[in-house]
């Protein structure tokens, strides 16, 4: 629970705060509904309903659609209300089934705040988790200290506060794909902070520690927790028929996030997919995989930090903050961002500083 209290600052910079942008934005990327989804099928009867470009703010999830004989497993239902909205009017474009069960993969906000408009439109829907992702939503006190506050309030320093750095960007001269970043979420501020009013946490009706596996004639839904890795309670969906795996925030693309994260342990969770022998791979956020190669870069960085973490400590390291000086990570830079500035700002600040304090915790509570 510590360390699921001491990330969830820095997740929120993801989610709603810090101007980020999408290196490979269309210029008419703004124009778009900024909740509006598009839907890609990957098997008969399995679909992906994703964002144009998963780094428009605020982030939101992939959403994983299984339709079966009579009824719709969803795994992650979406983000803020809007988002689940729009993603369950392209279920029901897909298939008047109703959705019967919600999977959530893990406990971040941009995976389960919409859950309710699933029980509006679905009220027989039930929801189900790792019993560590139930227990971390619990333990998250953010959604209510928000919708405490008043919401002109929150909309007016904000908008102070993004117009500011506006300012300072272009006085910087920063890429014209971050000053239109920016002018992008001023602009969406009165909608995101009113949808966050709307949310509601995504608790689990049902919790399982290590497997469920559901089955619809003769299709099995295989729910697994392989091990800790994004957070304490990952779990993956496995599709053994069609060989398809869903993944939650146990990988990300382009740049990963490392958030309360646990880095040995997750190349463990890594290795354990791998071996699924998969033919497609979707991820919480970017675009499907099919083959294994970023899987196998991730697995080379995250064995990285593990090594270089614990040799800082060896070598008389002696707090978080000097481990993080000490471990040097900028030879994946390229690998992973392609030399864009931009992307090497999310590299650093989504998973870089982040997954060395995580691993730098995960060698002091062993000891």
């Amino acid at each position: 629970m510590k360390k699921i209290a001491a990330c969830i600052s820095l997740l929120l910079s993801i989610l709603f705060i810090t101007p980020l942008w999408a290196n490979d934005a269309p210029a008419d990327l703004y124009k778009l509904d900024r909740f509006s989804v598009v839907t890609t099928k990957i098997a008969d009867d399995v679909y992906v309903i994703m964002r144009p470009v998963s780094h428009r703010w605020p982030v939101q999830t992939n959403v994983i659609v299984i339709v079966n004989e009579k009824d719709v497993v969803v795994v992650d239902g979406g983000g803020l209300p809007p988002h689940a909205e729009n993603v369950i009017s392209e279920i029901k474009r897909l298939t008047s089934k109703p959705v019967s069960v919600i999977v959530n993969t893990h406990w971040h906000q941009d995976h389960n705040w919409g859950h309710a408009a699933y029980r509006r439109h679905y009220p027989e829907v039930r929801v189900i988790s790792h019993e560590e992702t139930r227990k971390a939503l619990l333990s998250n006190n953010f959604l209510k200290n928000l919708q405490d506050q008043d919401l002109q309030t929150r909309i007016d320093e904000s908008l102070v506060r993004f117009k500011e750095g506006l300012v300072e960007e272009e006085e910087n001269g920063e890429p014209a794909e971050s000053l239109a970043r920016t002018r992008d979420i001023i602009a969406g501020v009165p909608q995101v902070y009113a949808a966050q009013n709307e949310a509601t946490d995504g608790l689990a009706d049902e919790t399982f520690l290590d497997k469920v596996s559901l089955y619809r004639g003769e299709r099995r839904i295989d729910v697994m927790f392989l091990g800790r890795a994004n957070t304490n309670g990952d779990v993956v969906v496995w599709l053994p028929e069609e060989k398809i795996i869903a993944t939650g925030d146990i990988v990300v693309r382009p740049t990963p996030y490392g958030f309360g994260s646990h880095p040995k342990e997750w190349v463990e969770v890594l290795n354990h997919i791998k071996a699924l022998d998969y033919v497609a791979l979707v991820p919480g956020h970017g675009e499907v995989q099919t083959d294994t190669a970023y899987l196998d870069l991730l697995i080379e960085l995250l064995n990285a930090v593990v090594e270089r973490t614990k040799a800082a400590v060896d070598a008389g390291a002696a707090d978080m903050d000097v481990v993080r000086e000490a471990v040097d990570l900028s030879d994946f830079d390229e690998r992973f961002t392609g030399g864009d500035p931009l992307l090497e700002a999310l590299f650093n600040s989504w998973f870089k500083r982040p997954i060395v304090g995580g691993a730098y915790q995960d060698l002091t509570e062993a000891e």
